[in-house]
């Protein structure tokens, strides 16, 4: 008997739309996801006012990009 208060559905990456982070992956360090989000913030021509934007773009590629070269191999 399954006890459905205790019991909770895991959802996919798909289906949250969040990248998988494992914990035998590399986090990003603070440095790097602030070098990436400049150059987001440069190639979008420097915009005022949306850093957070360009942080945010910046740990999730950096989060996917080792899982995508494992899915490759």
């Amino acid at each position: 008997m399954i006890d459905t208060k205790t019991e909770k559905k895991t959802q996919s990456a798909h289906e949250t739309g969040k990248p998988v982070v494992l914990p035998s992956q590399k986090q990003p360090t603070h440095e790097e996801i602030a070098e990436l989000a400049y150059q987001l913030w440069i190639e979008r021509g420097s915009p005022d006012g949306s850093h957070e934007e360009d942080w945010q773009r910046a740990e999730e590629q950096l989060r996917v990009k080792p899982l995508s070269k494992a899915a490759v191999s």
